[in-house]
């Protein structure tokens, strides 16, 4: 009989699929920080988080699903800390639309816009937040009236795109474009004065 090796864990056992998914994603994170991603591979995650490779393949896919995994975790966190809900509605639209510039720009990852823009999953995900988000924006009256909440989501995500692809305009000038002239069409914020 032959015996199989087996995969502890590290010192945390996980207490079902989705622990087990953030135990290999702050493995993912770790090498990330310690190597980069463009040089960490899946064998990588899976020695940092004690498993086999299969065991990295089973909770989390392909390299392309980790980066939606950890860009899905992202906005969760976003969502939990409520960011934004503490500042005027078109800084805080512009803040959210530049937290995936951020992410898209910390991986430097060769096509992970793409990735990240045609994922379902992703896009899933990003539909229900930036919708619940709207909702709440809306009901404090920060959201204009004459606005079509599934609309205006379509419209967030479309510009999503749009601002991660550009990897040349300054942050800062980024977030004054955006509010001088991309939140106004949703929010209730007058268009900021320009600079």
């Amino acid at each position: 009989m032959v015996q199989r090796r087996k995969h502890r864990w590290g010192n945390t056992l996980p207490e079902g699929a989705d622990h087990a998914r953030d135990l290999l994603l702050d493995a993912a994170e770790r090498c990330f920080e310690r190597w980069g991603p463009a040089k960490t591979s899946l064998d990588d995650i899976a020695a940092e988080a004690h498993v086999s490779r299969v065991t990295v393949y089973r909770y989390l896919g392909s390299r392309a699903d980790l980066f939606i995994a950890l860009a899905i975790r992202k906005l969760h966190r976003a969502h939990d800390a409520k960011l934004g809900r503490d500042q005027p509605a078109a800084l805080a639209l512009a803040d959210y639309l530049l937290l995936g510039r951020d992410f898209v720009q910390s991986y430097a990852e060769p096509g992970l816009i793409e990735i990240l823009s045609t994922s379902s999953e992703l896009s899933e995900h990003s539909r229900e937040g930036y919708l619940e988000w709207l909702q709440e924006m809306r009901s404090r009256g920060e959201v204009r009236d004459d606005v079509d909440l599934d609309d205006a989501v379509d419209w967030v995500l479309w510009m999503r795109t749009a601002v991660w692809s550009d990897a040349t305009t300054d942050r800062d000038h980024l977030a004054h474009l955006l509010t001088r002239y991309f939140a106004p069409t949703v929010t209730t914020a007058p268009a900021a004065t320009p600079k």
